[in-house]
């Protein structure tokens, strides 16, 4: 069964710039080739359309399963993709957080709408992020809901010379992996997925887009 298109796979747009240690210029960039994404699932107001797994576990189960290898052939078809740009699974980064010393800074990459409802414990959001900010050691990962629109920012941004992380599976890899979410440092289970192709979460969580 081959994968679900990657979402908006629209071209790169590059600015002509000096970088000066902010990276303001390059997340210009990458908000104008956003504003280029599809937006039917915005049209349909706020919260979009709400869907929760409810059916018995022996379903449950078997949903997971599928939504399991519907991710991985997903995250599959961007490492190829973007093989220049460095990937990190959840379990990866869980391991790192408790053996490196170094500060790890997770960058929400994702749009405002999907921002209020969740993120990962502790992530910047990417419109405020400052490079000086943080030490030179430090490990910059970026995420969304699969893994293409960190993956494409991860790519701007090291024409600044600076290497960033893509989350590999996005968000969704996260839920699946055990992982906790929070909506104003407070846990929750609602995750805004993009779109009704992305509803892939877990059992336990709720979906919205």
């Amino acid at each position: 069964m081959a994968a679900k298109p990657i979402p908006a796979r629209c071209s790169m747009v590059y600015v002509d710039a000096q970088c000066t240690g902010k990276l303001d210029l390059m997340w210009h960039a990458y908000r104008a080739t956003v504003e280029s994404l599809p937006r039917r699932h915005l049209r349909r107001g706020f919260w979009g359309t709400v869907s929760a797994f409810m059916t018995d576990s022996r379903a449950r189960n078997g949903a997971m399963v599928n939504q399991l290898e519907e991710i991985r052939r997903s995250a599959a078809d961007l490492r190829r993709q973007f093989s220049d740009v460095p990937m990190v699974t959840p379990a990866e980064l869980q391991s790192w957080s408790q053996s490196r010393a170094a500060q790890i800074v997770l960058i929400d990459v994702r749009e405002p709408e999907e921002q209020m409802i969740s993120m990962l414990p502790g992530a910047v959001k990417a419109s405020d992020f400052r490079l000086e900010d943080y030490r030179p050691e430090a490990i910059l990962v970026a995420y969304c809901t699969i893994g293409y629109r960190s993956a494409m920012l991860a790519r701007q941004w090291r024409r600044c010379q600076r290497e960033v992380f893509s989350l590999d599976g996005g968000i969704l890899a996260w839920c699946h992996a055990g992982l906790p979410i929070t909506e104003r440092e407070q846990p929750t289970m609602w995750v805004h997925v993009y779109s009704a192709d992305w509803s892939l979460l877990p059992p336990g969580f709720a979906a919205t887009w």
